[in-house]
């Protein structure tokens, strides 16, 4: 009997060694004081290259400093990084970079009987530094950095001009920071592309390239929305809170750009696919076609509109219905595809047109 009872354990036990499971740990971090220290953002580079930023208190005394911790996979150790005050306080409100050499950080500091004033430390090799930025207001203040590359830099937050707290932008070309005038934003900042950029605040302001402009949202009463995160072009979250009667609620709001049509019923002589625009794009572009009559029932007409890769590989389909006669525009969000060269064909009622588009990212 026990022949057969032994490899019936032997292979319980190989089952056991298969089994999967996911958690969360906990570390404990290095505290260089025993006051007050608080991490208030991280940065994961690789799985080991993770930052972590913050403040303790009493670095040095008695100033509340700076404070980043790096994990290189096996332990967390403190890196030194400057303060811009060493009398009273520094805060490190956000981290962002392109690399493990090459890492920007937003916050603010304190002098003691002085105001508050915006502070941005870059961290180039292994060193952490002090970079000088404009200060606009009599206090100022910086909580959120966008790092769109290395000479296309956003760092967003707000400044006291005497009379009220205001949107506060900078903008990094490569060489000087320079202010950028909002109607809004500066808590949240997310980008699509350098020419699509997002922010929140007690609403929502979008840059197009060229400037910052208002968006419509139905923000409820005392909302401000403090963090933004993206999904994609058409897929992005803010969160914050909103004020209902003399209580602060969280609040959630979510931006969608789903693939939409605008009609005009303007008279069309023939079928017509034009050319993206813009082209090349990164990530959204317009895709419009013209519709005439049917030829057998003069009214709708079955159309398709496909897009393929350069192996001739369908990615996406843009139509396939029936469509009145008119005039017809479609935003295409290529978010989730590779660069490259694509094209785009259209088919109806015996007519058939392609055209390429390019996806730059």
């Amino acid at each position: 009997m026990n022949r057969f009872i032994i490899p019936v354990f032997i292979i319980f036990l190989m089952a056991d060694t298969l089994v999967f499971s996911r958690q969360w740990n906990f570390f404990r971090n290095p505290n260089p004081d025993a006051g007050r220290n608080l991490l208030r953002g991280v940065r994961a580079n690789l799985s080991n290259d993770v930052r972590a930023i913050g403040e303790a208190a009493g670095v040095p005394v008695p100033t509340t400093g700076t404070l980043v911790s790096h994990w290189n996979c096996s332990d967390w150790n403190i890196e030194s990084a400057p303060n811009q005050s060493n009398n009273r306080s520094n805060y490190i409100t956000k981290i962002n970079g392109l690399s493990s050499d090459d890492i920007g950080a937003s916050g603010y500091s304190r002098v003691i009987s002085g105001t508050y004033q915006a502070m941005k430390l870059d961290k180039t090799g292994s060193d952490w530094n002090l970079v000088m930025v404009p200060q606009p207001g009599l206090e100022n203040f910086l909580y959120q950095i966008d790092i769109i590359a290395a000479d296309n830099i956003r760092v967003a937050g707000q400044y006291n001009d005497g009379t009220q707290y205001r949107p506060f932008f900078l903008h990094y070309n490569g060489s000087s920071w320079t202010i950028e005038s909002s109607p809004g934003g500066g808590a949240g900042i997310v980008h699509n592309s350098s020419d699509d950029i997002w922010s929140s605040g007690s609403g929502f302001v979008h840059y197009d390239g060229i400037a910052w402009n208002s968006e419509s949202a139905p923000v409820p009463y005392g909302g401000s929305m403090l963090h933004m995160s993206r999904v994609s072009a058409a897929d992005i979250w803010a969160v914050g809170r909103y004020l209902d009667g003399d209580n602060f609620k969280t609040l959630t709001m979510h931006f969608e750009n789903s693939v939409s049509v605008s009609n005009s019923n303007t008279l069309i002589t023939g079928h017509k696919l034009h050319q993206n625009y813009p082209n090349p794009f990164n990530p959204v572009t317009n895709l419009e076609f013209e519709i005439s009559p049917s030829l057998q029932s003069g009214k709708s007409v079955y159309v398709t509109l496909k897009i393929y890769d350069i192996t001739g590989k369908e990615v996406a389909t843009i139509a396939d219905a029936n469509f009145n006669p008119g005039k017809y525009k479609y935003q295409f969000d290529a978010s989730g595809l590779q660069s490259g060269t694509y094209f785009y064909k259209m088919s109806a009622e015996g007519f058939t047109e392609t055209k390429r588009l390019v996806l730059l990212k």
